[in-house]
């Protein structure tokens, strides 16, 4: 599943996303968005008849850090409460314990919430992720955060960001394992780790289909069966480069 994991609730001049945007987004392939915090009353009835599955997030700021918490749908009000005086670390052990998924924002992008943060990240122990794609951060911001992620072995999310321009929505999303509905679903699959951050290379994916004799057994999408790989080898000799874009 592709989701947008911070989807703005207005776009960039305040305003509530319109309906031409909300369709475009539907347009690019996107499976669902998370809507965090301060969406208007109507915005998630409108994502939702659009086709986009919808989850609802939480933006809490504790100190110079912002966390971004998904609450379990049975105790959401209660999930969300932190005590008084608690550092960042309490913080997100609390939110831990009481069954959300948490993940730390961006501690690098300086324009955004937590973005204060910075390394005094490093002393966050019970995070569950760190959203590091923002499309509304530099990128230099992200690929900090990126490594963050890569040094401390957490697993990293991507984001259209809350700050983001009107119009450029599904550069950096979250692909996660799973296909269901509810927060419930999404929490599951970020505490156990099965979400990874991508950039993407196009504005829109085209659908998946099956096509005949390609599965397994079924061989090559070019029709070949001896199982060697294409792509050049590099200088050294290690084969093709891998990364995280998908096209």
């Amino acid at each position: 599943m592709l989701i947008d994991f911070c989807f703005p609730s207005r776009s960039s001049d305040g305003e509530s996303l319109s309906d031409e945007t909300i369709n475009k987004v539907v347009q690019s392939g996107i499976d669902a968005v998370v809507l965090v915090d301060d969406s208007d009353p109507g915005l998630e009835d409108r994502v939702e008849e659009a086709g986009l599955s919808v989850f609802q997030a939480h933006l809490v700021g504790v100190d110079d850090a912002q966390l971004w918490v998904l609450c379990p749908s049975s105790q959401e009000s209660e999930a969300l409460s932190v005590e008084p005086g608690s550092t960042p670390a309490e913080a997100v052990q609390s939110l831990a314990d009481a069954g959300c998924a948490v993940l730390l924002c961006n501690p690098y992008a300086r324009e955004l919430p937590g973005g204060g943060f910075r390394d005094h990240a490093v002393f966050i122990k019970g995070a569950h992720g760190v959203l590091s794609l923002l499309d509304s951060a530099k990128m230099e911001e992200n690929l900090l955060a990126q490594e963050f992620a890569i040094v401390r072995n957490l697993s990293a999310a991507g984001g259209s960001g809350s700050l983001n321009a009107e119009g450029s929505y599904g550069r950096f999303l979250t692909l996660a394992c799973f296909d269901a509905s509810g927060n419930d679903a999404l929490i599951t699959s970020i505490t156990s780790g099965d979400f990874m951050a991508i950039e993407t290379s196009s504005d829109s994916f085209s659908s998946l289909q099956a096509s005949g004799g390609g599965g397994p057994s079924g061989g090559r999408r070019d029709g070949r069966r001896d199982g060697r790989r294409d792509g050049r080898r590099d200088e050294r000799g290690r084969g093709p480069r891998h990364s995280q874009r998908s096209d």
